[in-house]
């Protein structure tokens, strides 16, 4: 077998995994982390207060849940998110020893500029998909995403 037989296979037998996982790695890497650090974020703090907008109000701990870490990986990030003024840690109404995070009119302000640094990422990226493609990519996805979420659970 020659070697473009040979590429030509490997390449056939790459798993979905693996597509996917090299894929978000080339986005994240290449074009979001790129584009995010002009404005000061991570890609993890940008997703970090897209969730915190999502759920206003969640402890740290379920923020960690979340995103399937522990309190103590979660802490500095919350903490220099905090520092910069961009969400408020006060506590909980309903349990006083649970502080509920949310963001700050500045951390808004800064989630809706990056909504829109992503939204011209995904136009590069997906823009040649039309509307009922990318709705079906993204319904797979989301139900490829429920099904990993829920087998991760605890039973």
């Amino acid at each position: 077998m020659d070697n473009a037989a040979v590429k030509l296979k490997h390449s056939q037998s790459r798993s979905t995994t693996y597509l996917l996982a090299q894929t978000t790695n080339i986005i994240r890497n290449s074009w979001i982390d790129p584009a995010l650090k002009e404005h000061g974020l991570t890609s993890l703090q940008y997703t970090v207060l897209s969730v915190i907008k999502r759920y206003s109000g969640l402890s740290s701990a379920e923020l960690s849940r979340h995103f399937f870490v522990t309190p103590q990986t979660m802490g500095p990030i919350l903490t220099q998110l905090e520092k910069r003024g961009l969400i408020l840690r006060e506590p909980n109404a309903e349990n006083r020893r649970l502080l509920a995070i949310s963001l700050t009119a500045e951390g808004g302000r800064l989630l809706e500029t990056c909504n829109h640094v992503i939204a011209d990422i995904e136009q590069q990226i997906f823009g040649e998909l039309d509307a009922d493609t990318l709705q079906v990519f993204r319904d797979t996805l989301q139900r490829i995403y429920r099904r990993a979420q829920d087998s991760h659970r605890p039973r």
